[in-house]
């Protein structure tokens, strides 16, 4: 329901929406809180409920953000910022490729072991694949390479599983292709529902986490189409992306989906498989609806390496050009800021980072600022006169006098930086350190 939504009306008509990894650590703290409160009542009635309320109440916030137009505020994050976040992204990618292939997280320890693990060989494969993609997309900038080697990779997988006499079965219990999903029934939330007068104080009191999720959402959204606008140089609605992903959420919390949102990583491979329509985005969502009703096992006969060398291709991508590419392009300090949060991710995660971001931003603005001059005009009173009629002899008093009126017109913001250089300026001028005459009469004109 969320992908159709955002496919149907999102200002990128190549937009894919999902769920999304912030919004379930959010609502696995909810859950969990639920879970241990939970007591006689209903226990899969108690946690079905906390999902879709989270879902329902993400989707109302973020439409009313959208529709009171508060997506301005994100212009004021810098460029730096919003690399920082896109390299961020793409160090994500990349250990979720790794978690994909492996099925363990990405950590010093499993570095260390990186070369003596049974799952080596599955994840060399799939970092040969990425960079087989990563250099055929670059040099064959064509809408069919991607396809066409998403093709051939599984063509070649299955090859190597026949020809070496092993066969999907045996290879997908060495680990090179997903296991087979537990069978579920599709209304099972809604065959178990039974409701209970206690359920809605518990749930409440997580009204704190579930404005948290909708916050995280939001900027999630926001940060999103910014990067999707600098990646696929197409200027995107903002106030329409929340609102879109606002009643999404909305229709997906009714059926009892969790949280989701748009999705940079989803949408830049839509993208650079050469789809610039909303026939993709729907044909996405039609898919899974599709699996869901019909309980096909497709994971299952995907090979890791595949998926998880497409991630990794992603990651790769947004890697190289915000940490090599622009070495070049960006100042030392622009870059130095870029690096600091994709660091900050890679050791805090995803939502620290982004605090980082607009903390370094708010910084940025205000040392750049700083270094702006607020003074627009400095006159003395024998350059300038105001418009009243004076006599020869005052005229010339003033002519001979001016010097010591010292004259400042004023533009911009006064904040404590600029106004400290203001200060530092108004006193090298009354006590002449410039070797002219001391000031002893100061007009400022804050007009501007």
């Amino acid at each position: 329901m969320l992908g159709l939504a955002v496919a149907w009306r999102s200002s990128l008509p190549f937009a894919v929406a999902g769920p999304d990894t912030r919004a379930a650590a959010i609502l696995a703290v909810a859950v969990s809180a639920v879970a241990a409160r939970v007591g006689g009542t209903n226990p899969m009635t108690a946690l079905w409920l906390t999902v879709m309320t989270s879902g329902l109440s993400t989707g109302v916030i973020l439409f009313l953000l959208g529709r009171f137009k508060a997506s301005r505020f994100i212009r004021f994050i810098p460029y730096p910022a919003v690399g920082g976040f896109l390299a961020g992204t793409g160090w994500l990618l990349v250990t979720g490729a790794y978690k994909v292939m492996t099925g363990q997280i990405l950590t010093s320890q499993s570095l260390a072991a990186l070369m003596n693990s049974p799952s080596t060989p599955i994840w060399m494969a799939g970092l040969g694949y990425a960079l087989v993609v990563l250099v055929a997309t670059r040099l064959i900038s064509h809408y069919l390479t991607l396809p066409l080697l998403v093709i051939c990779g599984v063509g070649v997988a299955y090859a190597v599983a026949w020809g070496s006499g092993i066969g999907v079965s045996q290879a997908r219990e060495m680990g090179w292709f997903f296991d087979m999903p537990a069978p579920v029934s599709l209304w099972e939330p809604w065959q178990q529902l039974r409701l209970d007068p206690g359920l809605g104080p518990l749930i409440a009191s997580q009204a704190g986490n579930f404005v948290a999720l909708a916050m995280v959402m939001a900027i999630t959204i926001l940060l999103s189409a910014t990067g999707l606008e600098l990646k696929t140089r197409r200027d995107a609605n903002l106030d329409l992306e929340l609102e879109v992903n606002g009643w999404g959420n909305v229709l997906s919390g009714m059926a009892g989906g969790m949280a989701g949102c748009l999705s940079i990583n989803r949408t830049l491979l839509n993208h650079q498989a050469g789809a610039r329509t909303r026939l993709a985005g729907v044909l996405v969502a039609l898919v899974c609806a599709v699996v869901l009703v019909f309980r096909w096992p497709l994971l299952s006969y995907t090979p890791k390496p595949l998926l998880g060398g497409l991630l990794l291709y992603l990651g790769l991508s947004l890697l190289h050009e915000w940490l090599i590419l622009n070495w070049s392009r960006l100042s030392r300090v622009d870059y130095g800021i870029v690096v600091v949060i994709l660091l900050a991710v890679a050791s805090f995660g995803f939502l620290p980072g982004m605090l980082l971001g607009v903390v370094i931003a708010a910084i940025s603005f205000a040392v750049n600022y700083s270094r702006i001059n607020v003074v627009k005009h400095a006159l003395t009173g024998s350059q300038h006169r105001s418009n009243v009629e004076r006599s020869p002899a005052a005229e010339r008093y003033l002519q001979e006098h001016g010097r010591e009126v010292q004259i400042f017109w004023l533009h911009g913001y006064l904040f404590f930086g600029t106004a400290n250089r203001l200060v530092d300026d108004v006193r090298r001028k009354i006590r002449g350190a410039d070797g002219k005459a001391p000031v002893k009469y100061l007009i400022l004109d804050f007009a501007g």
